[in-house]
């Protein structure tokens, strides 16, 4: 599979844009902190022992604070058992999410 880097930053600055997360122009101290920001959180899970293709799931309903924690497996079965979260309560996380979204960010950029 070929990535078009130049069509990923137009893609990725697009649906920024679309989804209003990027209403007003960052500065080049904004877009760094956000870098970094993304970068740390890969390393946390990292420091949390996770794999390095390890995907979870945190999922919160009405505004709980403190998620329940999903492996891949258990967020399927309970998408299983409860039906598909209509609203996207559960945020995908783990290293390669992490990494993602620097690509993401730095796209956007």
């Amino acid at each position: 599979m070929t990535i078009d880097f130049k069509q990923l930053c137009i893609d990725s600055h697009q649906i920024s844009v679309d989804k209003g997360w990027q209403e007003t122009e960052r500065s080049y101290d904004e877009d760094t902190i956000l870098f970094h920001s993304e970068l740390s959180e890969a390393l946390e899970d990292y420091r949390k022992n996770l794999m390095l293709n390890e995907v979870y799931y945190e999922y919160s309903s009405d505004g709980v604070k403190n998620p329940k924690t999903y492996t891949s497996e258990e967020w399927a079965a309970h998408q299983k058992e409860h039906g598909v979260d209509p609203y996207n309560h559960a945020k995908p996380c783990g290293i390669p999410i992490e990494l993602a979204d620097f690509i993401i960010r730095l796209c956007q950029f």
